[in-house]
């Protein structure tokens, strides 16, 4: 209730007294007194900024870049992996396809830390989250300052490539305190580069969801 009435402060001061443009702000502000989920669950963006609750979907564009292979040659993702999750991906193959993007075309609140916002968020959780423990090779090990450090958090997502005008189910899939900002690493069911002719330089974009709002 905190947060909604300090938005309400801000959309009040913000709102114009009357005419068209007072409309979406009025709109805003009877979505949040009403409590309706799907006005606090959306963004409601107006001229002069916006207010962003919790997000359903991440819109990333990128292109794909060589990565450094630890997710093929030394790490090992457990056979399990997605169990559960098979109406999205039945199975999957080692190795992640790395994206490069810029952090100034994330959402807002993304725009300061990248990718590593994600890590833990409440407000954009992943569909799955396994121990850094249950990965064997993994490098970068938890210790009692950070607990959780090394985690697997996963999102789905989809994958397209401009180049080859192919769409693809797949994961979003990032350790917790990854150094990783501005590079996304996705994990397939079958790998990109030898099955569907992905290569460095090929345009693409990811849609990445929220595991509160499965697809």
């Amino acid at each position: 209730m905190g947060c909604q009435k300090r938005i309400l402060r801000r959309l009040q001061a913000r709102m114009p007294q009357a005419g068209p443009q007072a409309q979406p702000f009025r709109a805003a502000r009877e979505a949040l007194c009403r409590g309706a989920a799907a006005g606090l669950r959306r963004t409601l963006a107006f001229e002069g900024g916006c207010v962003t609750s919790v997000m359903k979907v991440i819109d990333i564009q990128g292109v794909v870049v060589r990565g450094c292979g630890k997710f093929r040659k030394q790490i090992c993702l457990p056979d399990d992996l997605l169990s559960g999750h098979g109406d999205w991906m039945p199975s999957f193959v080692q190795g992640t396809l790395n994206v490069q993007f810029s952090i100034s075309q994330l959402p807002r609140l993304l725009q300061s830390h990248g990718l590593q916002a994600l890590d833990l968020k409440d407000t954009f959780p992943p569909s799955i989250y396994r121990s850094g423990a249950d990965v064997p090779g993994n490098t970068i090990q938890s210790n009692g300052k950070n607990p959780r450090q090394g985690d697997l958090q996963l999102w789905r997502a989809i994958l397209i490539n401009h180049q080859t005008q192919t769409k693809h189910k797949c994961f979003l899939i990032r350790r917790v305190k990854s150094r990783y900002r501005d590079k996304a690493e996705i994990l397939g069911q079958h790998n990109f580069r030898e099955n569907w002719k992905f290569a460095d330089g090929h345009q693409v974009s990811i849609q990445v969801y929220s595991g509160a709002h499965e697809t």
